[in-house]
C-alpha cells in the first residue's frame, strides 16, 4: 500500500488573549497565510490548547482542538506520493 499527501483547507478557532477586540483581530490577521506547525508541546509555533478558558496556563494565542476540514486545497488533483510500499 502507498502513502499519499493531500493538502486540505482547515477551519479552526483561535483563542487570543488581548486587551480588546481590535487588538485580538489584529493578532489574528497576522496569522493568516502563515505556515504553522501544530504540536502539543512547548516548542509548537502555535499550540493546540484543550485548556479551559479560566486556566492560568492558557497560552496567549492558541488553537482549539476542534477543527473542520473545509475543502481540498487543489480539487483538480494535488495528490503526491509520499512513500511507496508502506506496511499496513
Amino acid at each position: 500500500m502507498n502513502l499519499y499527501s493531500i493538502e486540505l483547507k482547515i477551519c479552526a478557532t483561535a483563542y487570543i488573549k488581548a486587551g480588546n477586540a481590535d487588538e485580538a483581530l489584529t493578532m489574528a490577521k497576522d496569522l493568516v497565510g502563515d505556515g504553522i506547525e501544530l504540536r502539543e508541546d512547548e516548542y509548537a509555533e502555535l499550540p493546540i490548547s484543550g485548556k479551559r478558558y479560566d486556566d492560568e496556563d492558557l497560552p496567549d494565542v492558541s488553537l482549539s482542538p476542534a477543527m473542520t476540514i473545509d475543502s481540498l486545497w487543489d480539487p483538480e488533483g494535488g495528490v503526491e506520493l509520499a512513500e511507496e510500499d508502506v506496511p499496513c
